[in-house]
Formats: C-alpha cells, structure tokens, sequence
C-alpha cells in the first residue's frame, strides 16, 4: 500500500481495470479497519483508494494536510486514477462517508456510486425542512461547523441539487434499512432523481451493511460485470425481501 499522506492510501490491483475508491465514515477514522465492509466485500483483486476524513467535513474541505481544499482532494483522486490505469470507478461510503462519496461520484464522473445509509444533505436549513431532528440533535455541530468553510462549497450541501445536475454518466445505488426512518427518508430525497436507485432491505438499523453482510450480498455489489442488474439477483431479492 502507498500513502499519498497520512489519509489517503492506494494499492493497485491485479485487476487494475476496476478502481474503487472507499470512503470512511464517521466512527471509522479512528479505528484500525475504517473500512469495515471491504473484508465482506472481497474484491481483493481491483485497485482501491482509501480515503479518511478526520475533521468530519464530509470533505467538503478535504482531508486536511496536501490535500485541504475538495478541489485538491478530487484532482489527487482523478491523478491516481489516471496512474492505476482504472477504466472503471465505483466509489464507495457508508454513513458519513456516503456523502463523500456520492459528491466525488458526480465531480470525478464515476461509473458507479454505492452510499450505505446515505447523508444526503449538509445544511440546517434542509434539515429542519425536512424535520430531520437526528441531524438538528446530533449532527448539529458537524453541520455547523461547515459553515466556516470557504462559500463556494456551499454549492454541494445539498445533493439533491449537486445530483439534479446530472453528470450524464454515474449510476448511484443508496442501500438503507427500509425501518430505520431516518436513513430511509435521507435517501427517499434523493431517489426519483436521473440515475439514482434507492435499494432498501427490511431491517431497523443504521449500519445497513452489517445485514446485507449476513446475505452475502456486499461480494456481489462491487462486482463491476453485476452493476447494471444487481435488483436481478437472487441474493439481492433475497435480502430486500428478508427471506
């Protein structure tokens, strides 16, 4: 593994053809696996950015260090894209993390976009709008601090409006617990919006991928020759429907 700095990392694969590029969430930065689904997941054989964001700006202002701004965190992703020879990108996130991952979808025009348990908006506003009181409660300083951030971010707090611009190209999969209502009205938001399907499984929690885990399914999910007929598959049906 190469560290571009202390939260950026990269590996090329044996199939270099496909990249995917893994964002950590929230409660990942600090652990010693922040990228908790990838041992599911497997895919050991495409190349992978790992990208952590410790300031917990969704980053909007990147990821501290060579890389503070989102113009220079996404010109490094594009650049090693370009280095790993990648003719594929899925850019993956879970909780936090998903936001990212969705913004550096549309930015990097990504082929595909997996968000686990999305965020799908960044501001007040929106969120005391939509009476998203878990966000107004318990996110209200990670919201508040962006604030602080130069204007001309401001035009990506709010995905539906980023999404509704759309890029002509990434197909974008939000997987929630269909009972976890926060979760699921986060990506309900953003679902009739061009090239976004909104996956959601019967379980009431936010960490989706721990049930989807217990299908089996994450294997499937990444795999580059499934993304256009993941709903087709039984192990997908299996677990929207919790047989």
């Amino acid at each position: 593994m190469q560290q571009l700095d202390e939260n950026i990392a990269y590996e090329e694969g044996t199939d270099p053809d496909v990249l995917l590029i893994l964002f950590s969430g929230f409660g990942e930065f600090t652990a010693s696996q922040p990228y908790h689904f990838l041992g599911a997941a497997g895919h050991y054989q495409y190349s992978k950015i790992y990208v952590r964001d410790p300031t917990r700006r969704l980053c909007l202002h990147g990821v501290g260090g060579r890389h503070d701004t989102l113009d220079k965190l996404i010109d490094v992703l594009r650049v090693t894209a370009t280095r790993l020879k990648a003719k594929k990108i899925i850019t993956v996130g879970s909780s936090g993390g998903s936001f990212s991952a969705m913004l550096a979808a549309h930015l990097l025009k990504a082929d595909y976009c997996h968000a686990f348990s999305p965020f799908t908006y960044a501001n007040l506003e929106r969120a005391i709008q939509r009476m998203d009181w878990q966000v107004i409660r318990r996110f209200r300083w990670t919201v508040l601090k962006l604030n602080f951030l130069p204007t001309r971010t401001r035009q990506y707090y709010d995905l539906r409006k980023v999404l509704a611009d759309t890029n002509g190209h990434t197909r974008y999969f939000l997987h929630v617990c269909r009972d976890y209502r926060w979760d699921y009205a986060r990506a309900e938001y953003l679902s009739d919006l061009p090239n976004v399907r909104l996956l959601s499984y019967p379980c009431n929690q936010h960490v989706v991928i721990r049930y989807l885990a217990k299908y089996k399914c994450l294997n499937k999910l990444f795999d580059i020759t499934l993304q256009d007929k993941l709903q087709e598959l039984d192990a997908i049906r299996c677990a929207m429907d919790g047989a």
